[in-house]
């Protein structure tokens, strides 16, 4: 179907926007926008002839940029410098230097003999001269959103009953067009000292933490004021981001320094710095609240309704950011008149780039203080019924009474959704989890779901009151429909750190809770009592007890009688048909009364051990030492022989022994215990390995005198020879026994292949043992840990856990008896010197490794020694020293390899030195070796990036003060030093780069790249942009190619609205202003700054 035509007169109406757009869109999103923005529809086909006919092409041809060169070249033996748009745009050097390179051959340039033809869409001209006095460019400030506001303070103040500032003292004189960056590292608190004519050192700040003392605090105690960057948590010099005019007109100078500050100039200032900070995002929540707080105790009357009779868009955006402070505050009546006064609070939300929801959404603000008329309010005037659920929330049930709950509910709140971030259904189950009868009913009537499920958070209503015994609360649930199998009928993923127990059964957690009368309403109900915990999800969550095990271990007989009678199984497992049964599980807590009780009632005396750590009933009782116990079973016909259980498992022979039970052993071998009975599969110990492990000599000599094999198997898996359990023993006597008894000295275990003796002794840090392993001929080579369970658990051999313990003597012992210093010493496949740089860190160490090192290359070829010091905190210089040494005399590719190397990761590595001499002491060790102070790591950044990015500003100085280029050009990811600095709002940076002449107009970086202007736009750095606009700075800088903003772009997504005018002011572009602030706007809305939003999009240059 043939597209409908577009008059030309539409064409002509829409086309600056469609112009600006498509030069930096595609024409796919110029398409969207001018559909989204204004409905304008029209195919990709009428759009390439209409922009074919404005003449219109995105992209130069070669014979542009073959011009270009031509151009540049020529104007270049005039002297001349030569700045080019094409096709409208303004193109930067960098740009113009990469399309020549792409469009310019030898070829092309040695076959043109005559000039070009200066080809359509392509002008040129000089730049203006930059060597200007700085003081020269004029940056226009007078309609500042802050200094507007400032004028309105007069008047507003007199109105609230604070009198006129005197004549001579007006404030916001903005005569003067020259403003003066202040390069101060001074704090607010310090600059407003200054202000009021305070004395420099009248004082510290009382803490940075608040704006204010305004919890008591009188207008005079403004001297304490200071301004915290949220963001950061630290403290900022204010000149940088407040706009400041000349002195004269901020700071008023008629007070000596010990008079006393007039009110009403003190409050101007205040309420000026307050709105500020408030409408450019430097003050968090709880401050706002108290400077709400402090201007209503220092006024004579109302403030804020007369603010509100002021309709700028800075009150407009004030109004909207103080407004969860006015709902914290409980006055309906300020937050009636802010609704009322036409600002649209209905759609309220903090931006995300704000705070938690806490603390920022009103609804939650006013539910949490108990504030039933607020909350109503709020309903009325159609706030979403929704609440957060943090710590600092209270919730509606949890209140003195339930009006707030029947409020939300009465105005549409979900029952099921209205606790915002949680599982559906997570109001009811917390409400049954509190007990509170009323609330549950309320919303079982709104409509909530008996039967939801919330997997984090108890499982559902009836599991939440069961697991808290809240009898009634239980029965409400069942008689309005609630599952009393929860969990039986569908498998659940539990997370790990979920509440409650949401993966039982009602009546399991109504067993493990001992509650009868729970019990009793549950069976009632039908509830399964037959079996344990559900399926093998819910158990993989945690141990999985099924209530006859509860039952058992709460020795509630009755109640065990009472399941047992209702159909449980006596021989059921823990957890998922693989844990113990309620005999083995009675019998490891020693419940004599309970295992009669089972015994008596026919229960398995020679069940099957459990599959992990299982017992049988009597291992069990061996392994507890109840010889009570132990002889009730026997005379049941357990069976002292029965064989380990798989993984961790032990006889009951073995049990007793590995327990320490000398007397128990005794008797299960008088009663036929098997003195030779195998290990375990894994983990375990014959009789003889387990006694040596416990290091008791006269038992180990009474079980070889009964005939016990001394040279007995392992287990498969982490088991122990005797002789490897003894030396773990520590004991000397052991040892020479096993020896004289004709211990295999060097046998292993089954998995480890090679005695692992030697290991344990210097594991244990154990100088004699190592000493007699030697001498008897222990071999040098196995690894052990110190604990096989943990996660973190490392292998050592024995020269590793000499270094680990940083014992000289064993190492040097270990070292002359052929210790292998090339070859891994741990699991990190560490060599002996990598190792003790990283454990020892002493000189003694280092100095005794490095002797033994004939071949120091090898190592140095698959390790970086230097940089392994840095890398683990090293930080005795004097080693540093010696290892620089012990490489000089290495091949040159390997030395400039390992200085190089190490470079790369200064100043970072040891920004954790609290001496701040350190850093520099061992980077003049590196230059001094020839090092390039302005070389990129494999990250491309230099050291002075990365002196940045630690926060490490001495270095920073140092580094240029020994000649490291400050202007490094921004790579693909990473900028310039300068732009890094406003970036990161290292403002002492700042203005260390300014004083020395820092290119303001670098390029960024390609990807997420910011230039210097855009830097201090998105961070609100108005008094930094004054003066970087007064050196030259163009606000019309394109954006980063990936991911960039331009400046006007990224104030408006930050809610800078001082910062937005300062830009728009001084708009350099080739782009109309109108679409350039209608792309601002749309920046701004998605972030939610409304106000914003509509102020761009009404904006005209007067």
């Amino acid at each position: 179907m043939k597209a409908k035509r577009i008059d030309s007169s539409i064409w002509e109406q829409f086309r600056d926007e469609i112009v600006a757009l498509y030069q930096r869109q595609t024409l796919k999103q110029t398409m969207n926008t001018m559909e989204e923005r204004h409905g304008f529809k029209a195919t990709e086909n009428q759009y390439t002839t209409k922009i074919k006919a404005w003449g219109l092409e995105k992209y130069a041809n070669s014979t542009m940029w073959m011009y270009v060169d031509q151009k540049t070249k020529k104007r270049k033996l005039e002297g001349k410098d030569s700045v080019f748009h094409i096709r409208g745009r303004k193109r930067s050097k960098k740009s113009i230097e990469r399309e020549i390179s792409r469009n310019v051959t030898y070829t092309s340039q040695a076959q043109l003999l005559e000039d070009i033809p200066t080809p359509e869409g392509i002008q040129v001209s000089t730049p203006c001269d930059k060597s200007l006095p700085i003081a020269l460019r004029q940056v226009y400030t007078d309609n500042l959103p802050w200094f507007e506001f400032q004028r309105d303070v007069r008047e507003m103040m007199t109105q609230v009953g604070v009198p006129r500032l005197n004549p001579g003292d007006d404030m916001v004189d903005q005569s003067s067009s020259q403003h003066k960056l202040l390069h101060s590292s001074h704090s607010t608190t310090e600059m407003l000292k200054g202000a009021f004519g305070l004395s420099a050192n009248s004082g510290p700040p009382h803490g940075y933490g608040n704006m204010i003392n305004m919890d008591t605090g009188s207008i005079n105690d403004l001297s304490n004021l200071s301004f915290r960057k949220h963001t950061f948590g630290k403290v900022l010099p204010s000149a940088l981001y407040v706009p400041l005019s000349d002195l004269g007109g901020l700071s008023p100078s008629i007070f000596g320094s010990n008079e006393m500050i007039h009110q009403s100039n003190a409050l101007h200032i205040f309420m000026e710095y307050f709105v500020y900070m408030v409408n450019n995002g430097t003050l968090d929540p709880s401050y706002i609240a108290k400077g709400l707080e402090f201007l209503s105790r220092n006024c004579e009357s109302s403030l804020l309704p007369v603010l509100l009779g002021r309709h700028s868009v800075s009150v407009k955006i004030f109004m909207r950011k103080i407004f969860p402070s006015i709902v914290y505050s409980g006055n309906t009546g300020i937050a009636k008149a802010i609704i009322d006064s036409g600002i649209d609070m209905s759609n309220y939300r903090y931006p995300p780039r704000g705070y938690s929801i806490e603390h920022n959404h009103c609804m939650s603000i006013a539910v949490g203080n108990e504030d039933h008329k607020m909350v109503e309010l709020l309903c009325k005037e159609k706030f979403a019924t929704e609440i957060g659920s943090g710590i600092a929330i209270k919730l509606p049930w949890d209140l003195g009474n339930l009006d707030i709950l029947r409020t939300l509910l009465l105005f549409g709140a979900d029952p099921e959704r209205f606790v915002l971030n949680r599982a559906r259904g997570f109001p009811l189950i917390d409400a049954a989890a509190s007990g509170n009868l009323e609330a549950v009913y309320m919303l079982l009537e709104a409509g909530a779901n008996v039967n939801s499920y919330a997997p984090d958070h108890y499982g559902t209503a009836l599991q939440a009151a069961t697991y808290h015994k809240h009898l009634k609360v239980a029965r409400l649930l069942i008689e309005q429909g609630a599952d009393v199998n929860v969990t039986y009928r569908t498998q659940r993923q539990i997370p790990l750190h979920a509440i409650g127990m949401p993966e039982y059964s009602p009546f399991g957690i109504a067993v493990e809770r001992n509650d009868i009368s729970l019990v009793q309403l549950l069976i009632a109900n039908g509830a399964y009592v037959g079996g344990c915990v559900a399926n093998e999800v819910a158990y993989s969550h945690g141990p999985g007890r099924c209530p006859l095990h509860n039952a058992i271990e709460n020795e509630n007989a009755d109640l065990a009688d009472f399941l047992l009678f209702s159909g449980a199984d006596i021989n059921c497992r823990n957890g998922f048909r693989c844990g113990d049964t309620p005999l083995q599980a009675a019998v490891r807590r020693s419940h004599l009364q309970m295992v009669n009780f089972l015994l008596q009632r026919d229960a398995d005396v020679n069940a099957a051990p459990a599959t992990s750590s299982g017992l049988t009933a009597i291992q069990a009782a061996a392994q507890s030492g109840n010889i009570d116990i132990v002889r009730v079973l026997l005379e049941n016909n357990a069976d002292v022989n029965a064989p380990a259980g798989h993984s961790g498992g032990l006889t009951a022979l073995q049990a007793s022994i590995i327990n320490r039970h000398p007397l128990m052993a005794g008797a299960l071998y008088a009663a036929g215990a098997n003195l030779n009975a195998p290990p375990a599969h894994s983990g375990g110990f014959t009789a003889i390995q387990a006694a040596a492990w416990i290091g008791d000599l006269d038992l180990l000599k009474d079980l070889i005198d009964w005939g016990a094999e001394i040279n007995g198997p392992t287990s498969e898996k982490s088991g122990f020879t005797v002789m490897e359990a003894a030396t773990l023993s520590k004991n000397m006597s052991i040892l020479g026994f096993l020896v004289e008894n004709g211990v295999n000295i060097n046998a292993s275990s089954s998995e480890s292949k090679v005695s692992r003796c030697l290991a344990m002794a210097a594991s244990r840090d154990w100088l004699d043992g190592v000493e007699y392993l030697l001498e008897i001929g222990a071999d040098l080579g196995g690894h052990y840990y110190f604990d096989e369970d943990s996660e973190y658990f490392l292998k050592y051999n024995a020269l590793g856990w000499s270094i680990y313990h940083e014992n000289i003597t064993i190492m040097t012992i270990l070292l002359d008896a052929g210790a292998d210093v090339y070859g891994p010493v741990n699991t990190f496949d560490e060599c002996a010197l990598s190792m003790g740089l990283a454990s020892a860190k002493s000189r003694q160490t280092t100095r005794l490794l490095l002797s033994k090192y004939q071949d120091l290359e090898k190592v140095c070829r698959e390790n970086n020694i230097i940089e392994c010091a840095i890398d683990i905190g090293v930080q005795d210089f004097e080693i540093f020293k010696m290892l620089h040494n012990a490489i000089k005399g290495l091949p040159k590719d390997v030395y400039d390899d390992q200085i190089q190397e190490t470079w790369n990761i200064l100043p970072m590595g040891t920004c954790y030195v609290e001496d701040i001499s350190f850093t520099q002491e061992l980077m003049e060790l590196f230059l001094k070796s020839g090092v390039d102070i302005n070389s990129r790591d494999n990250h491309n950044t230099t050291a002075l990036h990365r002196a940045l990015e630690s926060d490490q500003t001495h270095v920073f100085k140092y580094l240029v003060e020994k000649g490291a280029e400050i202007n490094t050009p921004a790579t693909s990811g990473i900028g310039t030093p300068f732009q890094a600095a406003i970036r990161a709002e290292n403002i002492e940076i700042v203005s260390f780069l300014l004083e020395r002449g820092a290119d303001i107009n670098a390029a960024p970086a390609e990807i997420r790249g910011i230039t210097a202007l855009q830097a201090a736009s998105i961070n609100g750095m108005t008094g930094l942009a004054i003066e970087l606009l007064r050196r030259g700075a163009s606000v019309s800088e394109p954006a980063a190619r990936k991911d960039g903003r331009t400046a006007i772009n990224g104030a408006a997504e930050h809610g800078k609205h001082d910062m937005l005018q300062l830009l728009l002011n001084h708009y350099d572009g080739d782009e109309d202003i109108t679409v350039v602030c209608d792309v601002a706007a749309t920046y701004a809305e998605k972030e939610g700054h409304v106000e914003i939003a509509e102020w761009l999009r009404k904006y005209s240059v007067v």
